[in-house]
């Protein structure tokens, strides 16, 4: 005989392995609690900051990059930059997808001088995709690449 329980936010029947042990009582399975937290996380770029910074400072360490910002240092940061991407000037997003993805024009931690840490000077937020696209270039060759695909696209 499986157990079997009926989740409170769904409605469906699921396997007890479809529960955390300490949801059991509550009934929530984790499909939906990981559906709750990413809308809690969704709803207010400080929370979506917050967890962005838990990441990364997660990430830098197993790399061995200096770490000395706290997330209030990010939060702070975004709104002196207004929410807009310090190098393409968007409007920064803060929502994760259903699938845990990132959206090309969600805030991320970027690093002006990539042969630097994680330290207050040398952090800025960009949209996710500039990020993506600068990767490990510095400021100078990135500008370099944009201004020679531009010209290039835009011979006559």
């Amino acid at each position: 005989m499986d157990d079997r329980v009926t989740c409170y936010l769904c409605g469906q029947s699921k396997l007890a392995a479809d529960f955390y042990e300490s949801e059991l009582a509550t009934k929530r399975c984790r499909e939906c609690l990981r559906i709750s937290r990413q809308r809690s996380v969704n709803e207010d770029h400080t929370k979506y900051l917050r967890r962005l910074t838990a990441q990364l400072k997660s990430q830098s360490l197993q790399s061995n990059f200096t770490w000395e910002i706290k997330p209030q240092d990010v939060i702070d940061l975004w709104e002196s930059q207004a929410g807009k991407c310090a190098i393409s000037g968007f409007n920064m997003t803060h929502h994760r997808t259903n699938e845990g993805g990132k959206s090309a024009f969600n805030a991320s931690i970027d690093r002006s001088n990539n042969l630097e840490g994680y330290v207050k000077c040398n952090i800025q937020l960009v949209c996710n995709q500039t990020n993506t696209m600068r990767h490990t270039l510095n400021v100078g060759e990135f500008w370099w690449w944009i201004k020679t695909i531009y010209q290039h696209q835009n011979k006559e």
